[in-house]
Formats: C-alpha cells, sequence, structure tokens
C-alpha cells in the first residue's frame, strides 16, 4: 500500500490546532469591589451583569484571590441558623442561594465556612427599597421612627428603639460575607448555575490608569 495513503488517514489531532486555540471559550470570573460595593461577572473581558452588594461591616470582608465552591440551596448554620430561607425567610440571613468562597487551595477562609456570597432576609425576590441601604438612609429611618412615635404618643422603650435598629442594620450588614438581594443572587445563579473552581477576586478598589 501507498505510504502516502496511509499518512492521509491517520487522524488530524485538532487540541494543538491554531483554529482550536482560536475557539477557546473564555472563562468566566467574579469581581468584587469593596469600596464601591459592586460585584460583578465577567467571561473574559466581557462584562455579564452587576450588582449592588453589601459587606462586612465587623469582621470585614478579606481581600485577594479565591475560588467559589458549588452552591447551596437554604443554607443553615446550626445551632445558631437552623431553619431554611424557605421556610421561614425572616430567620435565615443567607437567603434562597450561598456561594461559598474558598481559598485557592479549595480550603476555607480565615472567616471559616461561612463566607460566601449570598442572598438575604426576607420572603420577596425584590427590595423597596433594594440594598445595600446607606448608612444615613438606616439613621434616617430610626430617627423618623422616634418621630413618628413622639407624633402619635406611642411611648417606645430605648430597648425597643435598639431593637429597630439591630434589625435594621441585620438587613443591611454583613458578618465579612458578601451580600446581594434575593432577585440579583438568583440571577448570579443562574448565569453560573455550575461555578466549582471560579476564580473570585475581592479588592478595595479598581487602581486608577497611569497616565501616558
Amino acid at each position: 500500500m501507498n505510504k502516502n495513503y496511509k499518512k492521509a488517514q491517520k487522524p488530524v489531532s485538532r487540541t494543538n490546532s491554531k483554529s482550536a486555540k482560536a475557539y477557546t471559550i473564555p472563562k468566566k470570573h467574579i469581581l468584587i469591589i469593596l469600596g464601591d460595593k459592586l460585584l460583578k461577572l465577567y467571561q473574559g473581558q466581557e462584562k455579564l451583569f452587576q450588582a449592588e452588594i453589601v459587606i462586612g461591616g465587623g469582621p470585614l470582608t478579606p481581600t485577594g484571590t479565591f475560588r467559589a465552591g458549588s452552591w447551596v440551596k437554604d443554607k443553615i448554620y446550626p445551632p445558631e441558623i437552623s431553619i431554611p430561607w424557605s421556610e421561614s425567610p425572616w430567620l435565615n440571613p443567607y437567603g434562597p442561594w450561598f456561594l461559598p468562597v474558598l481559598e485557592k487551595s479549595g480550603s476555607f477562609t480565615i472567616l471559616g465556612p461561612n463566607m460566601g456570597i449570598h442572598g438575604t432576609r426576607g420572603p420577596g425576590w425584590y427590595w423597596d427599597p433594594e440594598p445595600p441601604l446607606p448608612e444615613s438612609e438606616v439613621i434616617a429611618v430610626i430617627k423618623a421612627s422616634k418621630r413618628l412615635s413622639e407624633y402619635f404618643r406611642i411611648e417606645l422603650s430605648e430597648e425597643k428603639y435598639r431593637e429597630i435598629l439591630e434589625k435594621v442594620y441585620y438587613l443591611y450588614h454583613s458578618h465579612g460575607c458578601i451580600r446581594l438581594s434575593n432577585r440579583d443572587i438568583q440571577t448570579l445563579h443562574n448565569l453560573i448555575p455550575s461555578p466549582k473552581g471560579i476564580s473570585i477576586g475581592i479588592i478595595n478598589q479598581i487602581p486608577p490608569k497611569k497616565s501616558k
């Protein structure tokens, strides 16, 4: 048989071909900018999604390069949080979805197993107003509540005012996690239903571009 014919019958490897490289699908990655309180989802250089976030007031949200785990639906953390969000939305701060934020090695961060990107308390998918609510507005809500109680001569103890303040604060702050509205966490879940291993960058601020 002709040797040239045999060579022609050899299967062509496409994994190393230039055409195969040209059609490589860019990887998705998440960028979280703490200073701007924004989460951005990219595919390569293209921004697919952006959402406002609430970040840690204490402990602070750590910065660095991390990786995503797998989505957890109705996350609980007994004994403090033992009721799923779907059963009692106001008693579960994680909302419908929780995405673990892990070290690049796959181990937990310094904040442990509860470090993640997640939804928030409440029964609805929409907020009015939607978090994050600026701290100045949180204080305004408390002051307005006090003025209304005084106007209608409703006596509220100092403990009651503190309880209101704590509830409002807890809705709009986190303990190191990245909190989204329930609408936005559902959108993020839809865009990356299998997020395990996706890179997550958390920075304080994007450095300004150097002038030429």
